[in-house]
């Protein structure tokens, strides 16, 4: 009943022309089973392009998870369920590495990653960003720093994959959980 409910929703808005969708927290939907969850996502995805295909639709339909895990052995998997997730563990990298002022491991870095993605899905498309909202805004991970807030910025967008700039992060919004992000 529940995979009947949310096909008919996205079924509804496939047939108005959205290309894509974004889903939040797919780690729940089986309470981090991630062999039930990755299933579950793939027959939605498989339904969703299918429909997408039918009506028309150019190339395949995109949906994006966030399949956020301890690291990026554990979210891998997803990739068998949707084309795209995001990367959180990118974020963490670029963080750390603009932190401590040296980055000569980062494309490296960013290349294991996407070896452990290719295992589960070839074509994959990897989901590169900063922060979400669930997350301390990047400015305030970089302590506010222009330079450094400028720095991600531009390595973000000259990353490969598909990047992802949450809503304010282009003008330098910063604030933590901790007080809330609306703050």
């Amino acid at each position: 009943a529940i995979f009947k409910d949310l096909a008919a929703a996205a079924d509804k808005w496939i047939g108005m022309g959205v290309a894509g969708l974004r889903l939040d927290a797919v780690i729940w939907i089986y309470q981090k089973n991630t062999t039930a969850n990755v299933a579950f996502l793939k027959q939605w995805y498989d339904s969703c392009n299918t429909l997408w295909k039918a009506n028309g639709g150019q190339g395949d339909f995109y949906m994006v998870g966030e399949a956020w895990c301890d690291n990026a052995e554990e979210m891998a998997p997803y990739y068998e369920g949707l084309p795209s997730n995001f990367n959180f563990y990118y974020w963490y990298t670029l963080k750390d590495r603009i932190g401590k002022g040296k980055g000569d491991d980062f494309a490296t870095t960013l290349v294991s990653f996407q070896k452990q993605f290719r295992k589960y899905r070839s074509d994959f498309i990897d989901a590169i960003k900063l922060s979400n909202h669930d997350e301390d805004r990047a400015a305030e991970d970089l302590g506010r720093s222009l330079a450094k807030e400028k720095l991600a910025a531009a390595v973000l967008l000259t990353s490969p994959g598909k990047p992802y700039i949450y809503q304010g992060e282009e003008l330098g919004y910063w604030g933590s959980k901790g007080k809330g992000d609306e703050y």
